[in-house]
């Protein structure tokens, strides 16, 4: 599960301060990405504008283009016109669905997580990318480093199933 926090959206001019966009921008600062909405049955030439809004506010998150409505025929012709200028830009209607899959997949892949399955839990536990076992121990609880002797790993950071790997062993998303 992720947080999404939609904020009152940004405007030309925004790092002079204007529409509140230096308070604006320093929220989007501390954020771990940023789901860029393009509505695309208005003018679009208004992203252009803030986005180079971003750029000038030297953001330096992850950033996915989003283009919504693609299901109205008036999307049709902004849709390839902003594909030229974001060419990952994802189309997606919420109100039909389309594209939502694809969303959600580039969020997790932008993310910087991987997820970590023990044997004790159906949901994984998350972790940063590049995390080791290490890491996942102490985030189950820290007293459990005392007695460690190792982990048994099976997934793509492994080098064969059932792998006995110790607390330096870095994982990957998937791993149980």
């Amino acid at each position: 599960q992720i947080q999404i926090v939609d904020l009152p959206g940004l405007i030309e001019g925004a790092t002079e301060d204007a529409g509140g966009g230096k308070r604006l921008i320093g929220i989007v600062k501390n954020t771990d990405g940023v789901l860029f909405m393009i509505d695309l049955i208005k003018d679009y030439s208004k992203a252009e504008k803030v986005y180079n809004e971003l750029i000038k506010a030297e953001i330096k998150k992850p950033i996915i283009f989003i283009g919504n409505k693609i299901d109205s025929p008036l999307a049709k012709q902004n849709a390839i016109k902003l594909k030229e200028r974001f060419d990952d830009l994802i189309l997606l209607s919420t109100l039909t669905g389309e594209g939502i899959e694809k969303l959600k997949k580039e969020i997790w892949k932008k993310s910087n997580l991987i997820r970590i399955y023990t044997e004790k839990t159906e949901e994984p536990m998350i972790l940063e990318k590049s995390s080791s076992v290490k890491n996942l121990v102490k985030s189950i609880h820290k007293n459990l480093l005392e007695n460690f002797e190792k982990a048994v790993v099976n997934g793509a950071s492994g080098k064969f199933p059932n792998q006995n790997v110790g607390l330096s062993h870095i994982l990957e998303d998937g791993d149980r």
